[in-house]
C-alpha cells in the first residue's frame, strides 16, 4: 500500500480488477495519484473478493482518519461484467483495453503489452494508446501464473527464484501439455529422487505437425493447434509473409490465384521443417439445413500441392475430409482414422476425444469472446471503425491484405474482422432468398455480415458508425493505389508490351461497363479491350483459365457479348492438368482465320 495523504477528505476513483486467480483494488485521487493498492485471492468467490477489499478500505479510512468519497468506480478482469453489475460500477472494461491505458499513460511510446495471467496470457500492440491487435494463448493455465505459483510453492521457492533454479539441468521427459498431468508426473519425479532443479526443467520432445497459415486453415488455426499440443505433439505454423507466394510462383508450374499460389509457398516452408503436414479438406459447411461450398480450388488443393514437382510430400500428409459443424463424433472418429501409424501409437481414440471436443469448445468460445471485444472497443478511441468483410484468407492475411490494418491503425482508425461483428438473424430478412440462393460458404458470411452492419449504422446507440471496406475492393488486381495497371500480355503477332495509363476504371466505362468492384474478371476484360485497342490486326482470343474458376466462368459469359462488339471471336477453353492439348477446340476456329 502506498503512503496515505494527509487530506482528512479525498475524493477518489476506484477500479477493480477481478481475475481468475487474484482480485486487485486501486485508489486514485484527482491528481492521478495512486493512495492504496489492495491485492486479495479470488478463491473462485468473486463476490467475497471484492467485499474483502471493501472492508480493507473501511479499516484504512479508520486507521487514518480519512474519509474516502468514491466519485467514480470501473471494474476489469474476467469477472468485470458480473461484479460491475453486483456493485453498480460505472464501467466495465476488458483487460486488453485496460492495459493499453494504463501503459499509455505510464509511457506514450510504449506499443506492445505482455500480460502473465492467472490462468491465461496476452499478447497486445498499441498505437497511439490504442489497441490495435491482441491475442490471447489457446492452451490451457500450464504456462500461466496461478500453475507456476502452485507449483513454486510446493517446492518451497520463491517466485523471483523459480527461473534460477531451472538454469544448468538437463530436462526429465514429462507431459508438457495439462497442468493435471504435470503435476502428476513432478510428484512422480520427486519421489525418483530428482532435484527441484531438474524437475523445474521438464520438457517432452515430439513428433512436429505442420499447420500452413493460408486458405481455411489459417481461420481454424487456434482449434488445431490446441488439438495437437493436448496430444503432445508440437506444432509448427507456417509463418504469414510476402515471400511465400514468391517463393509459391516458382514451383506452382501455373497461373493460380494469389492464394492457391500463397500456399505453394507455405507447403514448401513446411515440407523440410516437420515430420507431417496437417491438411484437412473442407468442401462444405453446414449450417443448419443448408449446406454451402468452399472454393473449388479449396477442394482440389491436397492433390495439387502433393504434385509439386521437387517436393516429395505425399506420406507427410494428414487430410482428412471433414465438416466441422455436423456431428463431432464423426469429426473425431475422421481424424484418428486417417492419422498415421505412428502417431495412433502415441494416442488412443478416446486420446482424439478427449483432446478435441474442449479445443473445440475453446475454439468456439474464443470467437464469440471477440464478438464481445467489438461491442466493448468499437468506437472507444475514435468516432470511426472499419470492418474489413471478406474471405479469411483474405482480410487476416498480412500479405495478401496489402497491410491496410497496419495502415488504418497508423492513421488512428480501428479495424475489426467480420466475424467480431455480432449478427441478429432477426434483422437478416432482407437476406433470406440471397443465403438460400447463393452457393459459397464465405460468400454468405459476407451478405450476413453486410445486413448486420447496416443494422449497426442505424441503430448504434452512442451515435457511432461502422465503415466497411469489401475485400475487392481493398484487395483488388488492379492496384487501385495508383491507379496504374501495367498488363504483361504478350500476343503470338509480335512481343510488344505497352503500359495501361491512366485509372482501369474509367478505362471500361469508356467501353460501356460500370466497375463496382474489381477482381480478376475485370482485368480480363482490360486485356481485350487493351488488346483490340492496340492490336487491331487480332483475328482471335483465346481466354484460358483453371477448370471450376469463379472469374473464368464469368469472363465466359461476358466474352459472349464483347465478341459481338468488337467483332473477334473469343474463345474460352479450360484445363485441370491432366488432360491432352486443347488444339482440337481452336482447329474450327483457326480454319476460317485462314
Amino acid at each position: 500500500m502506498n503512503q496515505m495523504p494527509p487530506a482528512k477528505d479525498e475524493n477518489l476513483t476506484a477500479g477493480i480488477d477481478i481475475g481468475s486467480t487474484s482480485t486487485k483494488a486501486t485508489l486514485m485521487n484527482s491528481r492521478k495519484v495512486v493512495v492504496a493498492g489492495l491485492y486479495t485471492s479470488t478463491g473462485g468467490q468473486p463476490v467475497a473478493a471484492v467485499q474483502k477489499l471493501t472492508r480493507t478500505i473501511e479499516a484504512l479510512e479508520k486507521r487514518f482518519g480519512v474519509a474516502f468519497s468514491l466519485i467514480a468506480d470501473g471494474t476489469t478482469g474476467s469477472g468485470r461484467k458480473f461484479i460491475q453489475n453486483v456493485a453498480r460500477a460505472d464501467y466495465g472494461v476488458d483487460e486488453i483495453t485496460a492495459h493499453a491505458a494504463a501503459a499509455y499513460h505510464l509511457n506514450p511510446e510504449i506499443d506492445t503489452i505482455i500480460e502473465i495471467g492467472g490462468q491465461d496470457a496476452k499478447f497486445t500492440v498499441m498505437n497511439n494508446g490504442m489497441a490495435t491487435f491482441s491475442v490471447m494463448n489457446y492452451v490451457c493455465a500450464a504456462g500461466a501464473g496461478s500453475f507456476i505459483e502452485e507449483q513454486a510453492q510446493q517446492l518451497g521457492i520463491a517466485l523471483n527464484e523459480y527461473a534460477h533454479c531451472a538454469e544448468g539441468h538437463s530436462a526429465p521427459m514429462i507431459s508438457d501439455q495439462c497442468t493435471v498431468f504435470m503435476q502428476r508426473d513432478l510428484h512422480y519425479l520427486l519421489s525418483l529422487g530428482y532435484s527441484r532443479g531438474e524437475r523445474n526443467t521438464s520438457n517432452v520432445p515430439s513428433l512436429k505437425i505442420g499447420l500452413y497459415a493460408t486458405l481455411t486453415m489459417l481461420e481454424y488455426l487456434p482449434l488445431w493447434e490446441l488439438f495437437f499440443k493436448r496430444l503432445g505433439f508440437t506444432t509448427v505454423v507456417s509463418p504469414v509473409e510476402t515471400g511465400h507466394i514468391a517463393a509459391g510462383k516458382e514451383i506452382a508450374g501455373a497461373d493460380y490465384c494469389a492464394p492457391i499460389t500463397d500456399l505453394h509457398g507455405h507447403i514448401r516452408y513446411l515440407a523440410s521443417r516437420v515430420d507431417y503436414i496437417f491438411f484437412p479438406q473442407l468442401f462444405e459447411n453446414a449450417n443448419g439445413n443448408e449446406e454451402k461450398a468452399y472454393c473449388y480450388y479449396c477442394h482440389y488443393a491436397v492433390p495439387i500441392v502433393q504434385n509439386i514437382p521437387g517436393l516429395d510430400i505425399s506420406k507427410k500428409m494428414i487430410a482428412p475430409v471433414l465438416d466441422l459443424h455436423k456431428d463431432i463424433n464423426e469429426t473425431i472418429r475422421t481424424v484418428y482414422l486417417h492419422l498415421p501409424e505412428e502417431l495412433k501409437t502415441k494416442t488412443t481414440f478416446a486420446g482424439i476425444e478427449a483432446a478435441f471436443i474442449p479445443a473445440w469448445d475453446r475454439y468456439k468460445e474464443r470467437k464469440a469472446d471477440m464478438q464481445y471485444l467489438f461491442l466493448d472497443q468499437v468506437g472507444a478511441s475514435n468516432d470511426i471503425g472499419i470492418v474489413l468483410i471478406g474471405r479469411p484468407y483474405l482480410i487476416l492475411h498480412r500479405a495478401l491484405n496489402k497491410g491496410i490494418p497496419d495502415k488504418l491503425a497508423e492513421m488512428g482508425i480501428q479495424s475489426f474482422f467480420m466475424d467480431m461483428v455480432p449478427i441478429d438473424d432477426d434483422k437478416l430478412d432482407a437476406a433470406r432468398d440471397f443465403v438460400r440462393y447463393n452457393h459459397w460458404h464465405y460468400g454468405n458470411r459476407i451478405i450476413k455480415k453486410r445486413l448486420a452492419e447496416i443494422h449497426f449504422q442505424t441503430h448504434w446507440q452512442c451515435g457511432r458508425y461502422i465503415a466497411l471496406l469489401k475485400d475487392k475492393v481493398a484487395f483488388n488486381m488492379l492496384n487501385a493505389f495508383n491507379k496504374k495497371l501495367n498488363i504483361p500480355v504478350r500476343p503470338v503477332i509480335d512481343n510488344r508490351v505497352r503500359k495501361l495509363e491512366g485509372n482501369p476504371c474509367e478505362y471500361l466505362q469508356k467501353n460501356h461497363f460500370t466497375i463496382r468492384h474489381s477482381g480478376e474478371t475485370s482485368k480480363n476484360l482490360l486485356k481485350v479491350y487493351y488488346l483490340r485497342e492496340n492490336y487491331p490486326e487480332l483475328k482471335l482470343i483465346i481466354n484460358v483459365y483453371p477448370i471450376f474458376c469463379c472469374p473464368g466462368l464469368i469472363s465466359e459469359a461476358i466474352y459472349r457479348k464483347v465478341e459481338k462488339e468488337i467483332g473477334i471471336p473469343i474463345v474460352s477453353i479450360t484445363y485441370d492438368g491432366t488432360q491432352a492439348d486443347k488444339n482440337k477446340v481452336l482447329n474450327p476456329y483457326l480454319y476460317f482465320l485462314k
